[in-house]
């Protein structure tokens, strides 16, 4: 045998013939019975012709089993078949109305009697709708009609608070029965009746002054707000008033070191109630009082003369107040000074690169409010005379005349090099040209 397909119409009565076995070939001899196995096999027969029939007390429904699937075996005096596959597929009569599509779906708690929620759409099919039943949890609250839409019934009790979604079932009905059962979750929206007080998280530096704008909280209300409070730990720093601005207060102590953030309350009344409290949330940021310097690397050509500009101190804040001095200390220190605008001088003169390669020394600085921490500061002395840094490199052997070996790093000079000279054994093998090559 070979794997067979038939289609037959849901409404077909018992009895009537749905079509014919086909053999590839039948054996030596005729082809005595068939035989079905499988789920409902017994909603079919076959005749020992191999016609198969809708048994006279069965019945097919597509909505409940749309198709059926058999092995299929025959049988002559030489014994049964290898089993093939017979399937059975159900073509849909319309009958009973179907579900095809819903929209909308939302509902403000505060709706009136008759406000549209949505629609679900169906199909009538074989007859024309007659009615549409309403089930669920929140069947009171919704009236549909026999179009699917859904509307707000004159019983309906929608509370955000308590529930914020809705959820009813429908069925529609024709001469031919019922439609599957549709579930329909409706979402409840928020009305604003009291004032929502919406959160505020914002960073000020803790040099604030009063009457300095923190933020604004964002305060929803239909009816005219009657007062706005600010409550918790700290709540005395600020003010806020019916716009929701938020100000520093009059004798506000704002002190980073003291306390870096505060966590307060916000609530709002109208006539209809108070708010449910909102949080803001204030976040100081550090600002130095006493000057922050940056590490500061100077270089500096020795024997340079007394009161020689070198370089300038990095400074990465101020603080609070103008830098007033600055104090060097360190093994040489007495070797250099600086201004208050951070600049570096010589004070000693005939400094030089074969007795001082660098110093190493700490600066810090002075405000109103007090000294830096010290940071480091090195100053390189650099000879007059070049400088030159190490080079390896590495030639083929057979290079030619003129191939670049390498470059001969100038770690400093005092003037434009003149003239380069290589000595050591094989020197005559190499030249260095003007730029070090």
């Amino acid at each position: 045998l070979k794997t067979q397909w038939f289609k037959v119409d849901e409404n077909i009565s018992g009895g009537e013939f749905i079509g014919e076995i086909s053999a590839v070939y039948e054996g030596e001899t005729l082809i005595e019975e068939y035989s079905l196995a499988g789920e409902n096999n017994d909603t079919f027969k076959i005749s020992a012709d191999g016609k198969v029939y809708l048994r006279s007390d069965a019945k097919l429904d597509y909505e409940s089993k749309p198709k059926y699937r058999f092995e299929l075996r025959a049988k002559n005096s030489y014994g049964w078949s290898r089993p093939v596959t017979l399937h059975i597929i159900l073509n849909d009569i319309p009958d009973a109305p179907k579900d095809v599509g819903f929209s909308g779906g939302v509902v403000s708690e505060d709706a009136a009697p008759g406000t549209v929620v949505g629609r679900v759409e169906f199909d009538p099919q074989a007859a024309p709708i007659d009615r549409i039943e309403v089930g669920g949890r929140d069947a009171k609250s919704f009236t549909v009609e026999l179009n699917g839409t859904i509307r707000v019934s004159s019983e309906a009790d929608l509370d955000y608070e308590k529930s914020p979604s809705a959820q009813i079932t429908l069925r529609a009905h024709n001469a031919f029965g019922f439609s599957r059962t549709v579930t329909v979750n409706i979402a409840i929206a928020d009305a604003v009746d009291i004032p929502i007080v919406h959160k505020l998280d914002v960073r000020l530096d803790e040099n604030a002054s009063a009457g300095d704008v923190v933020g604004k909280v964002v305060i929803e209300s239909d009816e005219p707000l009657l007062d706005v409070n600010i409550s918790g730990e700290g709540e005395g720093n600020f003010t806020i008033d019916l716009n929701g601005t938020v100000r520093v207060a009059e004798g506000a102590k704002l002190d980073y070191e003291t306390r870096a953030n505060y966590v307060l309350r916000v609530t709002a009344s109208n006539s209809l109630g108070r708010s449910r409290p909102g949080v803001l949330i204030v976040r100081l940021n550090d600002v130095a009082d006493v000057p922050i310097l940056q590490s500061t690397v100077v270089r500096m050509l020795e024997n340079r003369e007394l009161g020689t500009p070198i370089g300038k101190i990095a400074v990465k804040s101020e603080g609070d107040s103008k830098i007033e001095s600055y104090v060097l200390s360190g093994k040489g220190s007495e070797y250099f000074s600086v201004d208050k605008d951070g600049t570096l001088f010589v004070q000693e003169s005939g400094i030089s690169h074969d007795h001082h390669k660098y110093f190493d020394l700490r600066v810090s600085a002075k405000n109103g409010s007090g000294y830096s921490l010290p940071v480091q500061l090195v100053i390189y002395v650099d000879t007059k005379r070049p400088v030159l840094g190490s080079m390896r490199s590495w030639v083929y052997e057979n290079s030619a005349a003129g191939t670049k070996v390498g470059e001969i790093p100038l770690v400093s000079t005092g003037s434009p090099i003149e003239s380069v000279s290589l000595v050591g054994e094989g020197a005559q093998n190499f030249f260095v040209d003007g730029n070090l090559n």
